[in-house]
């Protein structure tokens, strides 16, 4: 979430003059799972139609953040659920 690097970008201390470092929660869930679980925090009933097309995809890797600098991602369905939850309270307003 952006809590979560926000809270990390303000404490961290760095370990060289300039240094690059992806910030993002670990690759657990397939791109299906994810929106299932939208899907469910949603409440809706669409079905979910998957494309049987070869894409290419690329993930960024957090292995440098969290072994130099001991960055903690928080859990990927806790910030799903986090994001929903705002835009939900946002469309309440």
């Amino acid at each position: 979430s952006t809590e979560n690097i926000y809270d990390f970008i303000n404490n961290m201390k760095l370990n060289k003059l300039f240094d690059v470092i992806n910030l993002a929660v670990e690759r657990t869930l397939t791109l299906h799972e994810i929106i299932s679980i939208i899907k469910d925090i949603l409440g809706s009933k669409s079905e979910i139609s998957v494309s049987h097309k070869k894409h290419t995809f690329s993930s960024l890797s957090i292995e440098k953040a969290k072994n130099e600098y001991l960055f903690e991602p928080f859990d990927i369905k806790s910030t799903i659920a986090l994001w929903c939850e705002e835009r939900i309270a946002n469309l309440k307003l």
